[in-house]
């Protein structure tokens, strides 16, 4: 469970290295990469993400520059990160937040639409 300073540092580190934004022009996404494999199995442990690298860091300022790690999620897990973080946030961040949230919710179906377009989630009934 995550706690009130868990989310905090979370949020200050979303805050200089991740990204909010929609992956498809639909989906809710979120993304965080470090150089420091330390930070990304805490972050990881935290939000329960698995951790993707090493990467080759092209974007570094040398030919040698540090591997690059990644967590990144899409959909009701990264919505939910997002809201959890937003309260933490910066202005600019959470302009983000929300313009990335709104447009989500416009495609995100209901449990009505679901029932009734799909038959229920994976064909079962909910």
């Amino acid at each position: 469970m995550l706690t009130a300073g868990d989310i905090r540092q979370l949020a200050g580190l979303f805050e200089g290295e991740g990204s909010f934004m929609l992956d498809k022009g639909r989906s809710a996404k979120i993304s965080i990469a470090s150089t420091d494999r330390d930070v990304m199995d805490w972050v990881s442990g935290l939000i329960h993400l698995p951790v993707h690298g090493p990467y080759s860091n092209t974007k570094g300022f040398t030919p040698k520059a540090k591997p690059l790690y990644v967590i990144n999620s899409t959909g009701a897990v990264a919505a939910g990160l997002m809201m959890t973080l937003y309260p933490f946030m910066g202005i600019r961040r959470k302009e983000k937040i929300h313009s990335v949230l709104t447009e989500w919710r416009k495609y995100t179906p209901t449990l009505h639409s679901i029932n009734r377009t799909w038959g229920g989630w994976n064909g079962r009934s909910l």
